[in-house]
């Protein structure tokens, strides 16, 4: 039977709840994150191994581990707004040369 000590430092517990569950023979991930023995937001994966009878978390800073997906996020609603105000220009600019247009038609109609 396992004996489990939790240690808490301010706000920050440990074994943190993915060791727990590890500990219980459950396998499992928690991406919305929680705090490690430091105190820093973390995610992890936890996973039970019947055969070898022991648990293995793993656990990476949720700054690391999101980094690339919020790189990826400021660049795709970059380029969006970047289509956007394209997209905004190309209607006035149409919109411009119809005007144009229609107020060129009405001077030759005038000129008849």
């Amino acid at each position: 039977k396992a004996v489990l000590t939790i240690n808490c430092i301010g706000s920050a517990c440990s074994p943190p709840i993915n060791t727990v569950l590890s500990i219980r023979g459950e396998s499992g991930s928690d991406l919305t994150g929680y705090r490690d023995y430091r105190g820093v937001t973390v995610i992890g994966a936890w996973l039970w191994d019947d055969e070898l009878g022991l648990g293995i978390a793993t656990e990476i800073d949720k700054a690391e581990a999101f980094k690339t997906l919020t790189s990826a996020s400021y660049a795709i609603t970059g380029f969006t707004a970047i289509s956007i105000l394209l997209l905004f220009a190309v209607i006035v600019v149409f919109v411009w040369d119809i005007s144009r247009l229609r107020r060129a038609e009405q001077l030759v109609l005038e000129e008849r």
